[in-house]
């Protein structure tokens, strides 16, 4: 006698962006993948998933958004850092679902600027899938005080307030002056605190 044992074979998750999700201080919520995959070759439902910040996660800055959707529910845990999704729904529901998901930093003036890895998983009963992740990579930014795009004059002081990792690299661009030769730019380099100050030069 031959006796066949069906395996139920575990979801499976491709197709995240293989680049870092830019993020600026202040950007609100951003969707955290648009070409992530789902399949489950014996099942057309699947059961729940978790999104977890699991490098470099911030308890008092970082957030996953989560609108409900398709009878798949969102629980966000501030402890640990987790969005946890719960419903039986098809893959296809789940797929478009991880498409919405969203992370923000609600710290807008001054975030902490590691890069957080974000790992996703899916589920069908007590079948997971394997994990994928992408990074959310923080772009420095800066905060002009004291002229800005509206100097005028020379010797005017600027106030720069930078996020992300130093040294920074600031560069001055000058417009509209008569003689063209000195609408140049200007770098300053290796700017190692915030805020930097500095004067504006002809």
């Amino acid at each position: 006698n031959i006796t066949v044992t069906g395996v139920n074979d575990d979801p499976v998750l491709s197709g995240i962006e293989i680049t870092p999700l830019p993020y600026t201080a202040g950007a609100g919520p951003l969707v955290l993948t648009e070409t992530i995959h789902v399949a489950d070759t014996d099942n057309a439902t699947l059961s729940g998933a978790t999104v977890i910040i699991s490098g470099n996660y911030q308890s008092l800055e970082d957030r996953i958004r989560f609108t409900n959707v398709s009878g798949i529910s969102g629980t966000w845990s501030t402890a640990t850092g987790t969005m946890t999704l719960t419903g039986t729904a098809s893959v296809a529901n789940y797929r478009n679902a991880l498409r919405t998901i969203r992370y923000e930093n609600i710290n807008t003036v001054n975030p902490v600027s590691l890069p957080r890895t974000v790992e996703i998983r899916v589920s069908a009963g007590a079948a997971f899938s394997n994990t994928l992740s992408r990074v959310v990579s923080y772009v420095p930014t800066g905060t002009i005080s004291g002229g800005g795009t509206v100097c005028k004059y020379q010797k005017d002081t600027i106030v720069i307030d930078l996020t992300g990792e130093p040294a920074w690299i600031v560069i001055v661009r000058r417009t509209g002056n008569s003689n063209p030769l000195l609408n140049k730019d200007s770098t300053i380099t290796n700017i190692t605190s915030t805020p930097h100050s500095f004067q504006t030069f002809a």
